[in-house]
């Protein structure tokens, strides 16, 4: 039980001395989501490129940390982290734990109308009485990652290394980044080879050592960009690259895609004409014109909307709707070294 609490410990202490250091660069601070058994997960709202390189790099020094405090006490168990980042409410959607969380909320409708209606709440910063969990094809890929993360390998996916590499602090000697070829992950891309980065976890030591024998370097950032640029752009618009959205709904990072931007006007549509149509009483003749005044959904949001539910884990899970983080990191409950 002590990892649950320590490693949290350590992670605060780590953000209150990135924030001494370099002020409030990092923004929002790092926000827990949930255990999933032996492993902690964490959430990070990006509202400025440059926050994601803050972040990581204030999570590898927790974990550092953390690993350097546990194997002073038990030197066979070891810790691992990886890192994702999703978009909402586009390929992957926020939703309420339960169905009295979404009336709790005033936000009960369609699935997409939930996901789009939570994003608005959020947005402004409200409190909420009830959980939030994730859903989405973004989700999925940060749980297969984290299947691949070792005691070396800070593993971050593609569109994490493009944004990390895009808006590099040029000083900073602490993240260096590489490459392990290209893999096949379940359920991903139609099974079409993933590439995978990571972040060295070591400072020093045998593997160190063992690099310079046999030749081994870390990549060049510029090269790690241009990479994942091409790789994502060949997606056919399962994904994108990464780009960040301002409350105003303006974009404050890179470029949104005319299909999200379609998508997101789309929601916004569903969204108003559901709560016109449920504040006016309607008789049965006025309904059925009601129904038909309802904005048509473009194939761009029809699209989005059938990946995310196609992710849902169970039959009932698809009455729920979608719903995925802004960023998340994730680390491993301390294991016996050799062990994944």
């Amino acid at each position: 039980m002590g990892f649950y609490y320590q490693f949290r410990a350590r992670l605060v202490e780590a953000v209150q001395a990135e924030k001494t250091t370099n002020g409030d660069g990092l923004g929002a601070d790092p926000v827990f989501w949930k255990a999933a058994g032996d492993e902690l997960l964490f959430t990070k709202a990006l509202t400025e490129p440059k926050q994601a390189w803050r972040t990581i790099r204030t999570f590898r020094r927790a974990v550092l940390s953390y690993r350097e405090e546990l194997q002073k006490k038990q030197p066979s168990l070891d810790v691992k982290a990886h890192a994702w980042i999703a978009g909402f409410p586009i390929l992957n959607a926020r939703i309420p734990m339960d169905d009295d969380g979404a009336r709790d909320l005033d936000i009960e409708g369609e699935p997409p109308v939930v996901a789009y209606r939570l994003e608005h709440r959020l947005s402004k910063k409200e409190a909420l009485s009830t959980s939030i969990d994730y859903l989405g094809p973004s989700i999925d890929l940060g749980f297969r990652l984290g299947k691949l993360a070792e005691r070396r390998k800070f593993i971050v996916s593609a569109d994490l290394a493009y944004l990390l590499c895009d808006q590099e602090d040029k000083d900073d000697k602490e993240i260096r980044f590489w490459y392990e070829g290209r893999q096949q992950l379940k359920g991903i891309l139609g099974d079409r080879p993933y590439p995978l980065f990571w972040i060295d976890m070591n400072s020093g030591g045998i593997d160190v050592q063992e690099d310079g024998l046999l030749g081994r370097q870390p990549i060049d950032r510029h090269k790690v960009r241009d990479f994942c640029r091409l790789f994502l752009d060949d997606t056919a618009g399962a994904m994108c690259l990464p780009y960040i959205v301002s409350d105003e709904g303006k974009a404050v990072y890179s470029v949104i895609p005319s299909a999200h931007q379609q998508a997101l006007t789309d929601l916004r549509r569903l969204a108003a004409a559901e709560t016109e149509r449920d504040s006016i009483p309607l008789n049965t003749t006025e309904e059925a014109s009601a129904s038909k005044a309802v904005p048509k959904i473009t194939t761009a949001l029809s699209t989005f909307l059938s990946r995310v539910e196609a992710t849902a884990p169970t039959k009932s899970m698809k009455k729920k709707p979608p719903n995925v983080p802004s960023r998340t990191s994730r680390t491993g409950k301390p294991r016996r070294s050799g062990k994944k």
